[in-house]
C-alpha cells in the first residue's frame, strides 16, 4: 500500500497532474473575467501546461500569476480578434441556415466551417508561441509563424484542433448533457484541452526559443 501511494509511482504522478490541471483550470476561468483578459489568461495557462509537458518547474499558481502579467498584449489582441471573427462566423451560419439555398447553402456552410478550422488551427499555435518567452512578441510575427507551423506540421495541428473542439463537440452531439459538460469545462476541461494542445505542438516549437523563458 505504501508503494502504491509513493511519490515515485505512476499513480501519484497521474493524480498530481490531475490536481494541477484542476487548479490551473480554475485560475484560467477566474482570470478570464472581465473578458478582455481571456487572451492573457490562456497564454498564462499555456505557460504552465508547457512546463508540465516538459516536466519542468513547480509552484503552478505562482507561475501562472507571473505569466499572466507578462507578454499579455499579443494574446489579448488575438483573443479579441478571434471573438470578432467568431461572431461574424456565427452570423454567417445563421443567415445561411435561414435562407433556402439548397446545395449552394451547403457549399457556403462548408466554406465558413473550413475557415473556422483554419482560424482554430492558427490559434492552437499562437498561444504556445507566446508562451515561449515573457518578453513581448509582435502580433504580426507571431501570426506569421503560427500560420507557417500550422501548415508545416499539419498532423500536430489536426490533433490540437481536436483537443480544442472537445467541449464544443460534446455540446453539439450531447445537447441534453449541457450541465454535465459545463461542469467538466469549469472543473478541468479548459486546462486539459490546452494541455493536450501543448502535447501535440510542443515538440515542433522553435528550438532556438525553447529555453529563452525565465522561470519566476
Amino acid at each position: 500500500m505504501d508503494r502504491f501511494f509513493s511519490t515515485d509511482t505512476k499513480f501519484y504522478a497521474a493524480w498530481s497532474l490531475l490536481a494541477d490541471l484542476v487548479i490551473i483550470n480554475l485560475l484560467m476561468i477566474a482570470t478570464s473575467f472581465p473578458f478582455a483578459t481571456a487572451g492573457a489568461s490562456t497564454r498564462a495557462g499555456a505557460v504552465v501546461v508547457r512546463d508540465m509537458v516538459r516536466e519542468e518547474g513547480s509552484a503552478p499558481v505562482r507561475r501562472f500569476l507571473h505569466a499572466l502579467l507578462s507578454n499579455w498584449r499579443t494574446p489579448t489582441l488575438w483573443s479579441l480578434i478571434t471573438v470578432v471573427i467568431s461572431c461574424g462566423v456565427g452570423y454567417e451560419l445563421y443567415v445561411i441556415s435561414r435562407a433556402d439555398l439548397g446545395g449552394v447553402g451547403m457549399v457556403f456552410t462548408a466554406g465558413v466551417l473550413s475557415g473556422s478550422l483554419l482560424l482554430l488551427g492558427i490559434t492552437a499555435w499562437v498561444y504556445p508561441l507566446c508562451a515561449l518567452s515573457d518578453a513581448p512578441t509582435p502580433l504580426r510575427r507571431t501570426l506569421a509563424m503560427a500560420a507557417a507551423l500550422s501548415i508545416r506540421h499539419l498532423p500536430r495541428t489536426a490533433a490540437a484542433i481536436a483537443a480544442l473542439l472537445i467541449a464544443p463537440a460534446a455540446v453539439y452531439f450531447f445537447p441534453g448533457r449541457i450541465y454535465a459538460i459545463a461542469t467538466y469545462f469549469m472543473l478541468i476541461g479548459h486546462a486539459l484541452s490546452w494541455y493536450l494542445v501543448m502535447l501535440a505542438v510542443e515538440p515542433a516549437l522553435p528550438a532556438e526559443d525553447r529555453d529563452s523563458q525565465h522561470h519566476a
